[in-house]
């Protein structure tokens, strides 16, 4: 009878050990999962927030140069309308001399 108390005594501690061991694994396996993941998450993270941040330089550039642009472009197209106007106004004066002024545009 002993040895079989023995044995089953071994049994219960193997069992034991290995669930444990089992346990641990799986949690070690789950928190070096979770650690990847969130390695990932970051890195994607600070990718997302470099496009956002260039996507805003890029506008904010963008509409600085239009406005400078449309601003300094109304002078420039005030007068040669002005010309343009002149021109038809005048008799006798061709449809080339306006184009010339157009090719200006």
């Amino acid at each position: 009878m002993s040895h079989e108390r023995d044995a089953r005594e071994f049994l219960d501690r193997l069992l034991e050990m290995n669930s444990t061991r089992v346990h641990s694994d799986v949690v070690d396996r789950v928190q070096e999962s979770r650690r990847q993941f969130e390695v990932e998450i970051r890195k994607i993270l600070h990718e997302v927030s470099d496009i956002a941040e260039k996507a805003i330089k890029h506008a904010r550039k963008a509409r600085a140069e239009g406005t400078a642009a449309v601003d300094s472009a109304f002078p420039r197209l005030g007068v040669i309308e002005s010309e343009i106007r002149a021109l038809r106004a005048r008799p006798g004066n061709s449809l080339s001399q306006c184009n010339n002024v157009r090719e200006r545009l």
